[in-house]
């Protein structure tokens, strides 16, 4: 994962065996979870307008790779 990104488990109870890491990159908060069909899918808010999007961070298995996609897809969609 990016090391200037702070991914950080999701605050208050989710799921047993929920998988998920935030971030804020940007003024958009991204959050990455596993799916039910067992690889990542990943949102971003905009934390001024509140705006939502999904990101397509493709068929990955492994949260670092899904990580470092969503803060790439972000970091071109603000640019």
């Amino acid at each position: 994962m990016p090391s200037s990104v702070e991914w950080n488990p999701p605050i208050g109870e989710v799921p047993p065996n929920w998988i998920e890491l935030n971030a804020v990159v940007n003024g958009w908060f991204v959050k990455v979870w596993l799916s039910p069909f067992g690889t990542y899918e990943a949102a971003i808010i905009n934390l001024g307008t509140y705006e939502r999007r999904r990101l397509d961070v493709g068929d990955v298995t492994d949260i670092e790779l899904a990580c470092a996609n969503a803060v790439e897809l972000v970091m071109a969609k603000i640019n």
